[in-house]
C-alpha cells in the first residue's frame, strides 16, 4: 500500500508539458519523504509509461518522462463521440478552464468534420436519442457569471425576459425540460435576513447577469 502511494504522488510529480529528468524526480521525491533508490524510481516509471500514463524520451543519454497527453483506453474514435456529446448537451455546465480546454480540443480533433465524414459514426448517433435541451454556446458569457456567484455564494443582477432580480444562484439544473437556474431571493435582495425564497427560472429566458 506504501509504494501504490508512493508511486501516485511520483505521477503527480510529473510536469504535462514539459518534461522531467530521472535524476531531477529522484531528488523531488526524496525532498517530500518518499525513500527511494533511482533504480526503484525508475522501475516505477515504466510501469506508468507500460500502463499509458506517462510518456517517456532519451535526450543527451538522460530518461526523461511527463504525464502521457492521451490517458489509455480512449481512442480518438471514443474521444470524437465523447466530445461531441459534451459539447452539445454539457458544455454550458463545464468550470471556464475546461470550456477553454474543450474548445481547443474540438479544434484539434476536428470533430464535426470526422464525424461527417464517418459512415460507421453518423450511423451510431442517428439510432441514439438523448432526451436533453441544446443551449445555444452564446449562453457561456452570463453563465460564466453565474457559476462563480454559486462558488462565492453571492449576489448577483439577472435581468430575464420581463423581469428583473437580485438574487443568490444556487444551482444550474439540466432535465429533459430545459436548462434551469435555481436561486433564492429575498424581499431586499437577499441584503436583509428572513426567509429566503427558492426560486427556479428558465435559463433561456435571461437576457444578461451583472455583478453587484
Amino acid at each position: 500500500m506504501r509504494q501504490f502511494e508512493s508511486m501516485l504522488s511520483l505521477y503527480y510529480l510529473l510536469p504535462r508539458r514539459s518534461w522531467a529528468s530521472l535524476q531531477s524526480l529522484h531528488i523531488d521525491c526524496l525532498s517530500l519523504g518518499i525513500d527511494c533508490s533511482i533504480d526503484t524510481l525508475r522501475r516505477w516509471l515504466k510501469a506508468w509509461v507500460t500502463a499509458g500514463f506517462v510518456e517517456e524520451r532519451t535526450e543527451s543519454r538522460q530518461h526523461q518522462y511527463r504525464q502521457s497527453h492521451h490517458q489509455p483506453f480512449i481512442t480518438d474514435t471514443q474521444d470524437t463521440l465523447l466530445l461531441h456529446w459534451l459539447s452539445r448537451y454539457f458544455t454550458p455546465l463545464l468550470p471556464n478552464e475546461a470550456y477553454s480546454l474543450l474548445s481547443k480540443r474540438l479544434h484539434v480533433l476536428q470533430v464535426a468534420s470526422v464525424i461527417n465524414q464517418s459512415v460507421s459514426l453518423s450511423h451510431y448517433l442517428s439510432v441514439i436519442e438523448i432526451d436533453l435541451p441544446i443551449l445555444p454556446h452564446y449562453y457561456h458569457g452570463p453563465l460564466a457569471s453565474i457559476k462563480q456567484a454559486m462558488l462565492q455564494q453571492s449576489v448577483i443582477h439577472c435581468v430575464f425576459i420581463g423581469q428583473s432580480l437580485y438574487l443568490q444562484p444556487q444551482a444550474l439544473v439540466v432535465n429533459s425540460q430545459g436548462w434551469w437556474l435555481r436561486y433564492q431571493i429575498t424581499d431586499v435582495a437577499l441584503k436583509e435576513k428572513g426567509h429566503a425564497l427558492s426560486v427556479m427560472h428558465l435559463v433561456v429566458c435571461l437576457l444578461w447577469v451583472e455583478e453587484c
